[in-house]
């Protein structure tokens, strides 16, 4: 998202494998290039979008009532990512991104296919999950702790799964589990 001229920029990279492979299902598709598209297309009204009005003025255009709004929505999930070992509050505006984009394809998705079954959401699911694979040394993987506005690949493909209740019903993951968080500590940007 180029947040100065308030647009998208979808990429040729993006058009291709493992974003967009047009010889998979297409509930994966909607799971990788559709959640990649909702996470920055957030990034026009979250935290930073906020200070950049619809005519590409800088000023804040909240009011102090949606900041604060914003910042109470979003604590919990600083706790989910903290108890991972991530800076929660770093990589805050990151993860309520990765968890928006992921609510919004499926939602376009169930909009798309409303007879979308369980192996539908698990196609999408393992789309969103294929996208964040990660190998590094572990000085590498420290330092990207350390410094990166981003969760660590694991944290950004588990922790916006772990809050949707249809993936737990798809992959039948019941409520507490590592995977799915107890309905009322599931966090959701769009309700």
């Amino acid at each position: 998202y180029d947040i100065a001229q308030n647009r998208l920029i979808v990429t040729a990279a993006m058009l291709q494998p493992p974003v967009l492979d047009m010889a998979r299902d297409p509930a994966a598709n909607h799971g990788a290039l559709g959640a990649l598209v909702g996470h920055e297309l957030t990034h026009a009204v979250d935290g930073k979008g906020r200070l950049v009005a619809a005519n590409g003025q800088l000023r804040d255009w909240w009011t102090a009532a949606d900041a604060s709004a914003w910042d109470m929505l979003l604590a919990p999930l600083v706790v989910q990512y903290g108890s991972h070992g991530v800076d929660g509050q770093r990589t805050r505006d990151e993860n309520a991104a990765d968890l928006s984009g992921v609510e919004l394809a499926m939602d376009a998705l169930a909009t798309a296919q409303p007879a979308l079954d369980d192996t539908g959401r698990q196609w999408f699911y393992q789309g969103w999950a294929n996208l964040w694979p990660q190998q590094m040394s572990p000085d590498v993987a420290a330092r990207m702790q350390a410094t990166d506005v981003h969760a660590p690949g694991q944290w950004r493909s588990n922790g916006p799964l772990a809050n949707q209740p249809a993936f737990g019903a798809a992959f039948k993951c019941k409520p507490g589990t590592p995977m799915q968080r107890e309905p009322a500590l599931q966090v959701h940007i769009w309700d």
